[in-house]
């Protein structure tokens, strides 16, 4: 399913601290605040947590925001709501910045601590900036953003403006995804989104999904192209016939020589046809002629196995709407 939507702001990541953003519902308005999501276990592990929001940072070429620390102070509880819900922040978080929260009491979090050379007198509350492969780009102590009893939201936002990663191109991303593609004998699965974008989204989350990244990982290299924050992202779309009036997500599978061999489009350069996110029976059975059309190494088990994930998440999606 492919349509043009309101925003959606994306902080992701669950498991060993807080949630500061949904799972991708439609979309959200720019002044919607952002929920709290329940959290199982706190003590959760943090070594997959992190090493998680990388992945989604390397995928999406932007940067991962940590905080750590706070544990039993307002001020540890001030600042995710201030992450959630004030706009000047969530307008330079958007799109540039995947948010956990690690909690030093955690399984594993006392190996990022040190490594992050985190001094954490008092339980001290820091935020660490972190680029697409895990490095620290900066690591701050939250303190320098408290104005009384609250903190200041614009020396909060000038922080990650300061912060976020340069804009790439997306032609020379494509370059490297069709070069790899040569080296290891594989297609290019490009897709196309925006932080706007609820269903881009929901494609994103189905394909990070170790199951199915694992299953599509020994036939494509996935590649993600943001229309909004990559430059050139839109160039690179328009040179698909009707791309451009589709609406997104939209995308397409590439030989190595950057040959188009499968699209979005249910009907040849129909663009009232991209199935975008595969939600609907014809949308999924297109998904998997893809498959079925273009893979060389996925057996008939392993597609159907991708097909039973797409009916079982569609029945989840179409649930949650409905409630």
């Amino acid at each position: 399913m492919g349509k043009s939507e309101a925003t959606w702001i994306g902080l992701c990541c669950m498991g060993l601290a807080m949630v500061l953003g949904a799972v991708p519902s439609e979309a959200r308005s720019p002044g919607e605040s952002l929920p709290e999501s329940a959290v199982d276990d706190v003590r959760a592990d943090a070594r997959g947590l992190v090493a998680a929001a990388v992945r989604r940072a390397a995928r999406d070429h932007n940067r991962v925001l940590v905080m750590v620390g706070g544990e039993g102070s307002g001020w540890g509880e001030r600042l995710p709501a201030l992450l959630r819900t004030d706009p000047k922040v969530r307008e330079k978080l958007a799109g540039e910045y995947h948010v956990v929260r690690v909690d030093p009491a955690a399984a594993d979090a006392g190996v990022w601590i040190k490594a992050w050379g985190l001094d954490r007198p008092g339980g001290a509350l820091f935020l660490v900036v972190l680029d697409d492969q895990g490095a620290v780009v900066v690591r701050q102590e939250a303190a320098a953003f408290e104005a009384g009893q609250q903190f200041d939201s614009a020396k909060v936002a000038a922080f990650l403006d300061e912060h976020r990663a340069e804009p790439v191109d997306a032609f020379e991303l494509l370059d490297r995804a069709l070069a790899e593609a040569r080296r290891e004998d594989k297609r290019v699965l490009l897709h196309f989104g925006a932080e706007w974008c609820g269903w881009c989204h929901r494609l994103d989350a189905f394909l990070e999904r170790p199951e199915i990244a694992d299953r599509l990982g020994r036939d494509y290299i996935e590649l993600k192209l943001d229309l909004e924050r990559m430059r050139r992202a839109r160039e690179v779309l328009a040179r698909f016939p009707h791309a451009t009036d589709s609406g997104i997500p939209w995308w397409a599978v590439l030989g190595p020589d950057g040959r188009t061999l499968f699209t979005s489009f249910a009907e040849p350069e129909d663009p009232r046809s991209n199935v975008g996110y595969p939600l609907e029976p014809h949308e999924i059975a297109h998904f998997v002629k893809m498959l079925r059309e273009t893979a060389r190494r996925l057996d008939s088990e392993a597609i159907g196995e991708i097909e039973a994930a797409l009916e079982a998440a569609a029945v989840e999606i179409k649930k949650a709407r409905s409630g």
